[in-house]
């Protein structure tokens, strides 16, 4: 996947987001590792990288990976109609997407 989004970068000019993923210290991913990705992760309100929010090397390089870091520690978002989470029209969510 990673070859995919460097491909897909280099052929049509796109920058591709891609959220870093929530295994902590196991190393950033695919399609994250991607060298054309700007991978994100997460941080809480001390601006400190949550504990779930994955982070470089890169699996097979020593590249680092998240390139930026955003809130992503207790986000209060709206609930779906459809969603099987949270009882009211919001709920409260930890994730690197």
């Amino acid at each position: 996947m990673s070859q995919a989004v460097d491909n897909l970068s280099a052929e049509t000019g796109s920058l591709f987001v891609i959220a870093a993923g929530n295994t902590g210290r196991e190393g950033i991913g695919a399609p994250g590792a991607a060298d054309a990705a700007l991978t994100v992760g997460a941080v809480d309100k001390s601006d400190k990288l949550a504990y779930f929010s994955s982070r470089g090397p890169r699996f097979g390089s020593t590249g680092l990976k998240p390139d930026l870091t955003a809130p992503g520690v207790g986000i209060n978002a709206a609930r779906s109609q459809f969603a099987n989470k949270g009882s009211g029209s919001y709920f409260s969510m930890n994730g690197t997407s």
